[in-house]
C-alpha cells in the first residue's frame, strides 16, 4: 500500500509526548543502574554521560559517509543539544558504563507514539524501535551488545508495546547478534521498495564495508515482546 511503502522508503540503518502509564521522562523501574559485570553496569542515559555516548556513536559509524563525501559523525554537539530539546528522550536511551565511569555502549528506543530521532521511520501502534546499538571496540566480546537489546526489550515490556523492531545495514556483522537473540527479518520487499531502499540507505551512509561490497540496502527484523 501507499503508506507501506512510505515507511519502508527511507530507513536509518538501527518527537511525541509519552501516553503510557509511565510519566513523561520518567524512567522505568526496572532501568534503574543495573550491575551487570563487576567492570560495567547498565542504566538510562544522563545528560553528564552525553559527551561519552557520542565517542562511542561516533567511533562505530565513523566508516558512514553520506553519498560517500560527508561523515555522519558528530563533530558538532548535535546529539547533545538534541537532548537538551527532548529531556523526556534520556530514559529512552541505555547506556554501558564501565567501572571508570566510562561510556561503553548504548542503544536509543523510540515507543509509539514518538517518533525516531531523524524523522526516517514512522513507529506503528504497539511498536518499540531500536533506533540505534553501539558498542566500543574495545570493549565488544564482552555480552555488552546482548545485554543493550535486553535493555530495550525489557524497557518496550513497560511501555506495553507488543513488537520490537530495528533495521541494520546488509553486511554487518551485527545481524548474527540479533538473529540469536530472537530476531527475524521480514521478507525482502518489492522491487520498487527495494530499489527505494538501496538509494536511501546510500544516501544516508554511503558504502560503508567498501565499495566493492556485494551487500546492499537494509534488513528490517522485528521480534514480538514476550508476553505481549
Amino acid at each position: 500500500t501507499r503508506q507501506r511503502r512510505k515507511r519502508r522508503r527511507l530507513r536509518a540503518p538501527c518527537t511525541a509526548r509519552m501516553e503510557t502509564g509511565v510519566g513523561i521522562g520518567e524512567a522505568p523501574t526496572t532501568h534503574a543502574m543495573e550491575r551487570v559485570s563487576p567492570d560495567w553496569s547498565l542504566q538510562p542515559l544522563t545528560m553528564e554521560l552525553v559527551a561519552g555516548m557520542t565517542a562511542v556513536y561516533n567511533e562505530g559509524f565513523g566508516s558512514k559517509r553520506c553519498c560517500i563525501c560527508f561523515p555522519i559523525t558528530d563533530t558538532d554537539g548535535t546529539r547533545l543539544r538534541y537532548y537538551q530539546r527532548h529531556p523526556e528522550r534520556l530514559p529512552m536511551c541505555g547506556i554501558a558504563v564501565g567501572a571508570d565511569g566510562t561510556p561503553l555502549g548504548f542503544v536509543q528506543v523510540a515507543v509509539h507514539p514518538m517518533q525516531d530521532q531523524y524523522g526516517i521511520h514512522t513507529l506503528q501502534p504497539g511498536e518499540a524501535y531500536i533506533e540505534q546499538v553501539g558498542v566500543a571496540a574495545a570493549a565488544r566480546g564482552k555480552g555488552i551488545g546482548k545485554a543493550l537489546l535486553q535493555w530495550a526489550e525489557t524497557l518496550a515490556t513497560d511501555r506495553k508495546s507488543s513488537v520490537l523492531t530495528l533495521t541494520v545495514l546488509h553486511g554487518n556483522p551485527a545481524l548474527r547478534l540479533y538473529e540469536r537473540f530472537g530476531f527475524e527479518a521480514l521478507p525482502p520487499p518489492d522491487p520498487v521498495e527495494r530499489c527505494f531502499d538501496i538509494c536511501g540507505t546510500f544516501w544516508i551512509v554511503g558504502r560503508p564495508y567498501g565499495l566493492c561490497d556485494p551487500h546492499w540496502g537494509s534488513v528490517e527484523m522485528r521480534k514480538a515482546v514476550p508476553g505481549r
